[in-house]
């Protein structure tokens, strides 16, 4: 029985891979905002080079998400908040699940400690992502008729030098006919029908399915560099050089998405209407290259 230093509503254990190793380290990366993105692939390889078992604690809605860096899956109630200020997805603290040492990847010594692993290893490990996906969560995507061929924007809003306001008015101003969300407005739709358990299940499965393709500033950028998705466009504050590096090796054509880290990289001229439509097409054209599979019984 899982045991814990003061009490958590859990609600389910889910095998990602069995256990080989003796130790087991417990994390819970982005419980509260997107502060770590494609290192979470460069822990994953150092965990399993230090001989670590990796526990994550997360809601189901992230199941797609941990499924490519942890072993093993503590799933945890817990109220999520997506588009409507700070998002969280339903647990914070990893450090009081008695399972194993608890380990914070997203900041402090340990992320250096991973960080530093060479970008050729993650493109050559991750280039086919393996991404499981609650049996549920499938069902549900099957019983929707949603819109196929589409580009959805996951902007962070604000005006600061960083956030995604000035995006939000480029992308209006273009009147683009496939393009959605520009105001949240299509996200909180999709969730009301969805359900928030099955909604990054969702947009990964339309991505591969409807070619949904993604804007994304923000928080949103660190998420889609690592989950296979169809990505025109990342930028965050915190992207790293070696962030870029594996976005580009992961893709399956040259050139898209772009990714910058918006402090240091000038990137208005993407803004354009005949560059994002030649972007879509390219896109529109390639499959996203991971495997599924279905986890029954969720």
């Amino acid at each position: 029985m899982l045991k814990t230093r003061k009490k958590l509503e859990l609600s389910g254990d889910i095998q990602i891979n069995p256990r080989i190793h003796s130790e087991s380290i417990v994390v819970s990366p982005c419980g509260f905002e997107h502060f770590i993105g494609a290192d979470l692939f460069k822990f994953k390889i150092y965990a399993e080079e230090n001989n670590m078992h990796v526990i994550g604690v997360c809601s189901k809605n992230y199941v797609p998400h941990y499924s490519l860096f942890c072993d093993e899956i503590v799933l945890t109630k817990g109220a999520q908040n997506f588009y409507g200020g700070i998002s969280t997805n339903g647990f914070r603290g990893g450090a009081n699940i008695a399972r194993g040492r608890f380990r914070n990847v997203e900041r402090g010594h340990f992320r250096q400690v991973f960080s530093g692993l060479a970008t050729e290893k993650v493109i050559q490990r991750y280039q086919r992502r393996k991404v499981h996906i609650l049996e549920s969560a499938y069902d549900k995507f099957q019983s929707l008729n949603l819109p196929s061929n589409r580009i959805i924007c996951e902007i962070k809003p604000g005006r600061t030098a960083w956030s995604g306001g000035w995006v939000r008015e480029e992308m209006k101003f273009l009147n683009l006919p496939m393009v959605e969300g520009i105001d949240y407005e299509f996200q909180r739709k999709l969730l009301k029908i969805t359900g928030p358990e099955n909604y990054m299940a969702t947009q990964i499965l339309a991505s591969k399915y409807l070619n949904w393709q993604y804007i994304c500033i923000g928080g949103s950028a660190l998420l889609f560099s690592v989950i296979p998705a169809k990505s025109i466009l990342l930028a965050e504050q915190s992207i790293k050089e070696s962030d870029k590096e594996i976005v580009a090796g992961l893709s399956p054509i040259e050139c898209w998405p772009a990714c910058f880290n918006v402090k240091k990289d000038l990137f208005e001229d993407c803004f354009q209407k005949d560059i994002i439509m030649n972007a879509f097409k390219e896109m529109s054209v390639v499959d996203v290259n991971f495997e599924i599979t279905l986890i029954k019984g969720f």
